[in-house]
């Protein structure tokens, strides 16, 4: 399973999609920013409202030292999977981008 961080307008990540982050503001984000990078060949689909396919593609950061990090935007919120040390510095530098916050699976807020 692993560890999640959620990036998230809302007071706690189980409430995002209350207070999402809008897809534009993300997309914004990466395009200003030179270390990420969409991955346009990578993707997952998933059910939306009314039964409609949605589709998300991951960014890679690509100042990973290690080129394992990627972030993912759905249903109104940023995530990544069981980030280092230096992820997280890199997610905390997104959310505050976004006028957002970071949180963990349990709660806590970095």
């Amino acid at each position: 399973m692993g560890y999640e961080l959620h990036v998230t307008r809302a007071n706690n990540w189980l409430d995002a999609e209350d207070h999402p982050i809008p897809e534009a503001d993300w997309v914004a984000v990466v395009q200003r920013d030179p270390e990420l990078r969409v991955d346009y060949e990578s993707h997952y689909t998933r059910r939306g409202p009314n039964g409609t396919k949605v589709t998300s593609h991951p960014v890679e950061w690509l100042g990973d030292p290690s080129r394992d990090t990627v972030f993912w935007y759905d249903q109104g919120e940023i995530t990544t999977k069981d980030p280092t040390e230096e992820a997280t510095a890199k997610l905390k530098a997104l959310a505050v981008a976004l006028s957002a916050r970071l949180f963990g699976d349990d709660g806590e807020e970095y």
